[in-house]
C-alpha cells in the first residue's frame, strides 16, 4: 500500500499514556496485589504476626517487603491486573 491509502479507522499519532501513570491507578494496583498477597498467604502472615518480639518495626518491614512484589511485574501486566479486577 502507497501512503495515499485511505483506510476505514483512524490511526492516533501518539500512543495512549499507561492506565498506571497516576498515583491513584498505581496505587489501585498495590491495592490489588496486597490483598491477593494476603489472600494467598493469610495463614503464613497470621504465624508470622504471632511470634514472639514481633512488633511494629517487624511489622513495617514484612509489609515494604510484600509491596515490594509489586516492581516484578511489567507496566502492562499491572494494567491488565487493574483492568481484569473482579473478572474470576
Amino acid at each position: 500500500m502507497n501512503s495515499a491509502t485511505a483506510y476505514p479507522f483512524s490511526i492516533p499519532s501518539t500512543l495512549p499514556s499507561s492506565l498506571l501513570s497516576t498515583p491513584a491507578a498505581a496505587q489501585r494496583f498495590r491495592d490489588l496485589y496486597m490483598s491477593r498477597m494476603t489472600q494467598a498467604f493469610g495463614g503464613d502472615l497470621d504465624k508470622i504476626r504471632r511470634e514472639e518480639g514481633f512488633d511494629d518495626s517487624r511489622l513495617a518491614v514484612l509489609v515494604n517487603s510484600l509491596e515490594a512484589g509489586v516492581d516484578i511485574f511489567t507496566e502492562m501486566e499491572k494494567e491488565i491486573g487493574v483492568l481484569g479486577e473482579g473478572v474470576e
